[in-house]
C-alpha cells in the first residue's frame, strides 16, 4: 500500500534528485511541486494527510501532508498558526524553483520584513525558534545551535533563516 500524494518527507529530500542533472527527473519533480503549489491541492487534501486506513480497520501513520502552511491566508497563519512548522517547511520548499515563484513564497519573504532591524538583520519572536521535544516537521528543534544564553541568539538565527530563504529565491523570484 503506498501513497500517491507526496508527504512532507518527500519535500525534504526530493530536491536532491536535481543533482542527477536528468531533465526527465527534474521535470517530474517540478510537476509534483507544481501540483502541491495550487489552490486545488490545498482545498482537496485534508490537513494532516498521511494516515492510512486498512480494510481490517487498522490505521498506520505515514507522515504529514506537504501543504504550505498558511497557503490561503499567510498573514493570518503567521499571527495564529504554528510558525516553527512553517519555517521548517519553508527551508525545504525553497529548494524548488517552482515553489519559490509562488505568491506564498513572495508573501512570506515580504512578511519577514516587519522583523528587519535598522542594521539589516532580523529578529523573530522567540517562540518561532523553539527548541522542544517533538518532530521537526511539526516545528520542533528549530534552533541552528546558537548559544541561547547570548543576548543576540534570536537575531543570529532569525537572520540565518531569512538569508536561507532569500538564497532560494535569488534567481527564481524575478523570472515570473
Amino acid at each position: 500500500m503506498g501513497s500517491l500524494i507526496p508527504l512532507v518527507y518527500d519535500i525534504v529530500g526530493l530536491h536532491r534528485l536535481y543533482d542527477l542533472k536528468d531533465p526527465e527527473v527534474s521535470r517530474k519533480i517540478d510537476e509534483v511541486i507544481s501540483y502541491i503549489s495550487t489552490d486545488e491541492f490545498h482545498r482537496k487534501i485534508a490537513d494532516g494527510y498521511g494516515i492510512l486506513a486498512e480494510e481490517d480497520g487498522r490505521y498506520h501513520s505515514m507522515g504529514w501532508d506537504p501543504k504550505y502552511p498558511g497557503w490561503f491566508d499567510l498573514p493570518g497563519y503567521m499571527e495564529t498558526g504554528n510558525v516553527p512548522k512553517l519555517l521548517f517547511f519553508a527551508q525545504y520548499i525553497s529548494k524548488y524553483p517552482v515553489a519559490v515563484k509562488t505568491k506564498w513564497y513572495r508573501d512570506l519573504l515580504n512578511y519577514f520584513e516587519k522583523y528587519k532591524t535598522d542594521a539589516g538583520t532580523y529578529i523573530f519572536p522567540a517562540n518561532w525558534l523553539k527548541e522542544s521535544k517533538g518532530y521537526a516537521v511539526q516545528g520542533h528543534h528549530m534552533s541552528f545551535g546558537e548559544n541561547r544564553r547570548k543576548k543576540n541568539w534570536r537575531e543570529i538565527e532569525s537572520t540565518f533563516y531569512v538569508q536561507l530563504l532569500q538564497q532560494g529565491c535569488q534567481d527564481q523570484c524575478n523570472e515570473s
